[in-house]
This record gives C-alpha cells, structure tokens and sequence, in this order.
C-alpha cells in the first residue's frame, strides 16, 4: 500500500493546484485519487480524508481510467474498500461507472459469492500480495 502525506498538506497542495487532483501518473496512468485508494487499504481513515479532499477539488477525477482501464471506483472493489468510501465514488447517472462493478467481479469465477463477500475474501491478500496494483 501507499505511503501518504499528512492531510494538511494535501488540502494546501490541492488548494494552489486543483488540477492536480487529475494529473496522471506517467508509468501507469494513476491519478492522486487511485494512490488514496490503494493506501485506504492501509489506513481507511486516512485514506478516507484524502479521496474526500482530491473530489472536493475536482469531483471528475473519479471519472478517469489508469492505464488498465481502471476507474478509482473499480479500484476500490477490487482492494475491498468498505461501502462507505466507493459511495463517494459512485456515480449512479453515469454508464461507466454501472458497469465498474460489473468488470471487477467478472475477473472471478465463483458465483455464488456476494460483492462483499469477494471483498472479504480479497482485502488482506491484496493489500499484501497482489504485484499487479501494488505500489
């Protein structure tokens, strides 16, 4: 998981450059938003704080994929990130993000396993095996 700067410091960040709550990164193509995610696996509270302030200076930032066509909500399926933080990142009205889930739980191949389920399942062994989104 992430390492993260004090919250402090990301409002003031976020406050003398909005945009950068869009800004990608150039290896994978992750936004601040993706990071806050990954490291809400480490620390939801924290993590908590930081995704609140990256929507507040832009809220569209949700809306942008990394690189593997991920959007930050697809991203908070997969690390089982609890209900209450993919809330601030769904958005009902828009098409994309109805089928963010639809894509995370394609990936596995147990149907009788609920959403919540799988994120139980997923949440320790991600944060600390997983290579793929390990940053």
């Amino acid at each position: 998981c992430a390492v993260a700067a004090p919250i402090d410091v990301i409002n003031t960040l976020l406050e003398a450059y909005p945009e950068s709550a869009k800004e990608q990164e150039s290896c994978l193509g992750r936004t601040a938003l993706h990071l806050a995610i990954f490291y809400a696996c480490k620390d939801e509270e924290a993590g908590e704080k930081m995704i609140r302030a990256l929507l507040k200076a832009d809220p569209d930032a949700k809306k942008i994929e990394d690189r593997k066509g991920w959007f930050p909500l697809k991203a908070a399926n997969y690390m089982g990130i609890s209900r209450r933080i993919r809330d601030l990142l769904d958005d009902p009205c828009d098409a994309s993000f109805q089928t963010s889930m639809a894509d995370t739980l394609d990936v596995y191949e147990e149907p009788d396993l609920l959403p919540d389920d799988i994120a139980n399942l997923l949440k320790n062994t991600v944060c600390t095996l997983s290579s793929d989104y390990r940053l």
